[in-house]
């Protein structure tokens, strides 16, 4: 029967407190990075314990958590995950309902199994991230006018898509016709065949689904074409300027054909309607923007109408409502002592729901000015730890001498950036010494000796 199968190799054990790990025997195949879920997530994993004996499988707890950076095969602390079932079986797929995290939150599933000695066997999944709104979509055709030719139909959506989206046209008096699209992630393009006999206004309408499961069938801008008709021309924007960024509410103002009306179109929902003055000019007050919609990026759609009701191309400008993230440091904490490895950790929210990226910084207290801002570079800050996206950062402060330094985190949104106080701490690594009052050689003619001396901590 040949030679006898071999032995499988044990890994070395990974030491965590009490606890040991055997390397790489917990897999969590989901989730896997760049997943997006909506109401549901599903964690896949593989904590079969070959080297056990014990014929009952070992328990599996199931956690979260949004603390773990990069993940050094190590255990994670408890204070650090947070339950999300247990007693599951050592191999399988568990639907967990997601409906209370938060968005723009990066977070790791977790799978341990514990032997009967006490060992902690534990996988970690990569980034995982949760999204609860519709994708919407942004459409425009080419050409805006069309005599006889076909048309091209291009879509952009918010966020990327599972499979192309259901477009359908629908010309003055006709039945609607689906239109092949081609695309993937975010953008998708189609042919349109015209339908001879039906001129006028062509509507597109569009359904999408996103990676998350969402569906969402809102146009932030285009929907329609002309078809053997001349439209009004296209307005031109001059407040605000595309891209800027804003708080709260706005003016849009521009020029049109004076004997034409003006439609305005926030986020696909909002429409507002006025006509120029005798010059053309045209201007909407106080126009809300939202800082919840897409990450704060407000879509606004300008066109202008004539008497039959035809609307022109649209003129866009993109909006950004930004909060600055709000963050504090909670460890460590003012007057903190630090020896060896310690946690620094922050508490941080964002209103626009923006992924938000942390760095963390010290800098020797004896140089340290209080009087000047935080972003002024007199102050030389040291950075620790740079973009990480989890709230936790674990520090071996033997990096740095010891001595007091003050320490901040700042939080970072792709747009602004916001420091927490600076926390003035102490660190403390070198071990006290030793210092014998009769120097280190002592001579006596007994069996015994008194030494004398004291031990001295470090300044």
């Amino acid at each position: 029967g040949g030679p006898p199968p071999e032995e499988p190799e044990i890994p070395p054990p990974l030491s965590s407190g009490t606890f040991f790990s055997y390397s790489q025997t917990v897999q969590v195949t989901s989730p896997v990075q760049g997943d997006v879920f909506s109401n549901e997530a599903i964690i896949s994993y593989d904590a079969t314990n070959l080297y056990s004996s014990n014929a009952i499988p070992d328990p599996v707890s199931l956690y979260y958590s949004d603390k773990i950076d990069d993940w050094e095969r190590s255990i994670a602390r408890a204070e650090d995950k947070t339950l999300i079932a247990k007693d599951q079986p050592s191999k399988g797929s568990f639907t967990w309902s997601i409906t209370d995290l938060i968005p723009g939150v990066l977070y790791r599933a977790i799978v341990d199994s514990i032997d009967s000695a006490g060992g902690i066997r534990e996988g970690v999944s990569d980034y995982f991230t949760v999204d609860y709104t519709a994708p919407e979509f942004t459409v425009r055709t080419d050409p805006p006018v069309t005599r006889r030719d076909d048309v091209s139909i291009i879509v952009d959506s918010t966020k990327e898509l599972r499979e192309p989206p259901v477009v359908l046209v629908t010309q003055k008096g006709a039945t609607s016709v689906p239109v092949i699209m081609a695309g993937a992630g975010s953008h998708f393009e189609g042919i349109y065949a015209i339908q001879d006999g039906y001129d006028g206004v062509a509507h597109i309408s569009i359904e999408g689904v996103d990676r998350a499961g969402n569906k969402g069938n809102i146009m932030t801008s285009g929907g329609s074409f002309a078809v053997n008709i001349d439209p009004p021309p296209k307005p031109s924007i001059t407040y605000p300027l595309s891209s800027a960024t804003l708080i709260g509410t706005t003016t849009v103002s521009g020029t049109v054909r004076s004997d034409t009306s003006v439609r305005l179109l926030v986020n696909g929902v909002d429409t507002f309607e006025t006509r120029p003055n005798a010059d053309g000019v045209f201007s909407f007050e106080n126009i809300a923007l939202s800082k919840e919609h897409t990450n704060g990026l407000n879509i606004l759609s300008v066109s202008s109408v004539d008497s039959a009701g035809t609307l022109s191309e649209e003129a866009l400008v993109n909006l950004k409502y930004n909060i600055d993230p709000s963050v504090s440091l909670v460890t460590p904490e003012i007057g903190a002592r630090i020896v060896g490895r310690t946690s620094f950790e922050v508490l941080a929210k964002d209103e626009n729901k923006d992924v938000l990226q942390f760095s963390y910084q010290l800098i020797p207290a004896a140089e340290y000015d209080k009087d000047l801002s935080a972003t002024s570079t007199q102050n030389e800050w040291t950075t620790i730890s740079d973009h990480v996206y989890a709230s936790r950062y674990m520090w071996d402060s033997t990096e740095v001498e010891d001595g007091a330094y003050f320490i901040r985190a700042f939080a970072e949104d792709g747009t602004s950036r916001t420091y927490t106080s600076p926390a003035r701490v102490t660190i403390h690594n070198v071990l006290p010494y030793f210092r014998f009052e009769d120097g280190r050689s002592t001579v006596v003619n007994t069996f015994s000796a008194n030494i004398v001396g004291r031990a001295i901590a470090p300044d």
